[in-house]
């Protein structure tokens, strides 16, 4: 096989540069993820919330995926979790560079843009449903590329599958799986203007696009295969009228600076315009100003602008630099000192990357003291608890029934259409917190040393304080409804 050699080389580095930055600590979804999977097992999906006070409905959003992490924590343990996330990210790495080799017919383009890219990539590949949804929306893009170029009609079976998994791995994010076909469909409509390019834009009529809009009104029905049936389809939308979106870090705008890659695409898409036949195809520049402005909205879709930067402007820059200019660049992969010394200098630079926390747990986000504290002395049946948003997924996982976790969604109105949204009372606006109290009927308060109304309750006679380690207080309240 051709430039087999270099193949084997990307498959090396790509591993090392993975293990090497991939994130160790977990991220608070992670253990309602591993704590749901195992409830799953065990009772199935009865759509109700075991692990907070407040009795609410809950509809298991990426059921199979927390099926998936419970499994591997239970064979591994945290290590494990690490070691699947490794996987996951390495499966995407690989998957972007098949990928991308295939849109730009340019092994070696392709390589270069996606090694620099995974330093930015690390810091969105966690044990978390999104990693799923992310390698099933890449797929899902290369499946209708390839239905583009020779209408295999298998191809459609495909995709129908990558829908009915994304709804069983990730529920909230399916409607993006047509934000996929906009692109195509736009620059079918452009084309039948007879329009066929205007200056560095390339408008290409394919037909093919009409087998795949066809597909659209029966994949919408694949929601009634979930056990959620309707509510498949209304979740995301009830998540979006929530004031959740306002304060979590995903969901907020990209700052300028947050993300240099992010200007350095913007930069290199704007300057490119300038070089005369460094020419785009229409879908391509489509997916390229959308996901720009997705990921202007919210930072969370800056994955699918560095995956559309990857396939489409490095498609773009290969037609530009003619293939065959990297062909001998290649060959000298099959010179095994070459082969050696590259891998060498991918090691180093692994090396100096690699990321030497040896903890699976924050302490901060994960109070093991706490937890052991309230294992020890208190009878869980017995202690209605109020925590802040951070801590909540390590005590659930820890069979702590919580006032609020990482499930920020749950706790909103229009999620279980409650009287008043758990998600903003968990903040303490202003000091008074006693009527907040009473409401929840409140037993034990846990929170930060840091905050104000930390300090201001130690002051209240109603509230004993009953343990405290470097980062929290746990107070138990004496006079109670």
């Amino acid at each position: 096989m051709k430039h087999k050699k270099f193949d084997i080389f990307v498959i090396i580095s790509f591993l090392l540069v993975v293990i090497a930055i991939t994130i160790k600590p977990l991220q608070n979804d992670t253990f309602y993820y591993i704590k749901i999977g195992e409830d799953i097992l065990k009772n199935g999906i009865d759509f109700i919330d075991h692990y907070s006070i407040h009795n609410l409905e809950y509809l298991y959003p990426h059921w199979l995926f927390d099926i998936i992490l419970f499994k591997v924590y239970d064979i591994g343990g945290f290590a494990g979790i690490y070691i699947f996330t490794i996987f996951l990210f390495y499966i995407f790495s690989i998957i972007l560079y098949y990928g991308a080799s295939k849109f730009s017919k340019n092994k070696l383009i392709s390589f270069l843009l996606i090694f620099i890219s995974l330093f930015t990539f690390k810091s969105m590949f966690s044990a978390r449903s999104q990693a799923i949804s992310t390698i099933l929306f890449l797929i899902e893009w290369l499946l209708i590329e390839k239905y583009m170029e020779n209408k295999d009609k298998k191809i459609l079976m495909y995709l129908i599958m990558i829908l009915l998994l994304i709804f069983y791995t990730h529920m909230a994010v399916w409607p993006l799986f047509y934000v996929f076909f906009l692109p195509y469909i736009a620059e079918y409509i452009v084309s039948k203007f007879k329009i066929k390019g205007i200056n560095n834009i390339v408008i290409k009529t394919n037909n093919n696009i009409i087998d795949l809009v066809k597909l659209i009104p029966f994949s919408l029905l694949l929601g009634l295969l979930t056990p959620q049936k309707l509510d498949s389809y209304t979740y995301i939308f009830k998540t979006l009228q929530g004031s959740t979106t306002n304060f979590i870090s995903e969901h907020l705008p990209i700052q300028n600076f947050e993300y240099p890659l992010f200007l350095i695409i913007l930069f290199l898409i704007t300057f490119s315009f300038l070089i005369k036949n460094f020419n785009y195809r229409l879908r391509d520049l489509f997916f390229i100003a959308g996901f720009t402005f997705m990921t202007i909205l919210s930072k969370r879709h800056l994955v699918f602008l560095l995956i559309a930067f990857v396939l489409c402007f490095g498609r773009s820059l290969s037609n530009y630099l003619n293939y065959k200019e990297s062909e001998d660049i290649l060959n000298y992969f099959n010179k095994p000192l070459i082969f050696v010394l590259s891998i060498f200098i991918v090691s180093i630079i692994s090396y100096q990357n690699y990321n030497k926390e040896s903890k699976y747990l924050y302490n901060i986000t994960a109070p093991k003291k706490v937890v052991q504290y309230i294992k020890k002395n208190i009878d869980p049946e017995d202690m209605r608890l109020y925590n802040q948003y951070d801590v909540g997924a390590y005590l659930l996982f820890n069979d702590i029934k919580v006032f609020i976790d990482s499930r920020c969604d749950l706790y909103t109105r229009e999620y279980n259409k409650m009287d008043r949204s758990i998600y903003d009372d968990q903040f303490l606006n202003g000091f008074d917190y006693e009527e907040l109290m009473d409401y929840y009927d409140i037993t034990h308060v846990l929170l930060l040393n840091s905050k104000d109304i930390t300090h201001v309750i130690k002051k209240d006679s109603n509230y004993k304080q009953i343990f405290q380690d470097e980062n929290y207080v746990l107070f138990k309240r004496l006079n109670t409804n």
